[in-house]
């Protein structure tokens, strides 16, 4: 096992602590937020609620994702587990383009056809919502912002920061100018940061599960690698896939030059193998069996 599982493991109880408390505050003023917005009739209050729901069921579906990646591999789950990261982050980033559209459709409507809102009260509400969230904020930071899961539930808080700020300016611009669009106009701001990050989480969570080349991964550098020996002819066969953005597969055939004996490639192997594995790549390489079985049949 790779030195960084190692470290992530070391802290996966400081993880899930730092996740159960912040998923009590969320939760909790989440509702407090959607009950404020219904009666106060402020959309910017309701799409702020609408994050902060995201964020709970982030949390909530990132806690799971710690305990069940935690199961050993078997002979039907060769990988173990560890998937269950990108599972959890494509259900987290379809959420969240749900609702980002759904209150851009709200907006829309409100901005045709204003209402009263009553914006003292929301005001008030929206600056608890900041405090808790800069609270929560400071609380996730000391988590490991190494791992993927961690470091995606913190950006979502300051998502939600950013939510909270748009509120307040709205509800004092409505207060002192009587700008009604204002709100909806705020709730659209806030709806665009949380189409972006659903949008982007998505999209590199079907990528992994596309067992696609990681988004984090230099390929020419890796191309470069292997060619460095220059013992080694070409690659004629390379591989590279994720089951999270942390945990990164290589699989490549070499082709080597027709003078080097046995011993000195698996030598060259053995090397390159042992480069990757201080990179966090679990590396299986090998000569091009082909052309290996080619230069030294009978």
């Amino acid at each position: 096992m790779s030195h960084s599982h190692s470290y992530m493991e070391s802290h996966a109880p400081q993880n899930k602590r730092i996740l159960l408390i912040s998923l009590a505050i969320i939760t909790t003023f989440m509702v407090v937020e959607a009950i404020s917005g219904y009666f106060f009739n402020s959309l910017a209050l309701l799409a702020d609620a609408g994050h902060m729901a995201s964020d709970s069921l982030s949390l909530l579906l990132s806690l799971f994702a710690l305990y069940i990646g935690k199961k050993m591999p078997n002979k039907v789950m060769n990988f173990g587990y560890r998937r269950a990261e990108t599972l959890v982050a494509l259900v987290n980033g379809a959420t969240l383009v749900i609702i980002a559209l759904y209150i851009i459709i709200e907006a829309v409507g409100r901005l045709l056809n204003p209402s009263p809102i009553m914006s003292a009260p929301m005001i008030v509400v929206a600056v608890i919502g900041l405090i808790m969230n800069i609270v929560v904020a400071r609380i996730m930071l000391s988590s490991d912002q190494s791992n993927l899961n961690m470091k995606a539930a913190y950006l979502h808080v300051v998502a939600d920061t950013l939510g909270s700020v748009a509120a307040i300016l709205a509800g004092v611009g409505m207060y002192f100018f009587n700008w009604l669009w204002l709100d909806a106009l705020a709730s659209v701001a806030v709806s665009v940061i949380i189409f972006r990050s659903g949008f982007n989480v998505c999209r590199t969570a079907v990528r992994l599960l596309m067992q696609g080349v990681p988004a984090n991964v230099d390929i020419m550098k890796i191309e470069q690698m292997l060619l460095e020996p220059s013992e080694i002819k070409s690659i004629t066969r390379m591989q590279i896939w994720g089951l999270t953005e942390d945990e990164i597969y290589l699989s490549a055939q070499l082709c080597f030059a027709d003078n080097v004996d046995t011993k000195t490639e698996h030598s060259i192997l053995h090397d390159l193998a042992k480069r990757f594995h201080e990179m966090d790549i679990h590396a299986t390489l090998q000569n091009d069996l082909a052309v290996y079985f080619e230069r030294h049949k009978a």
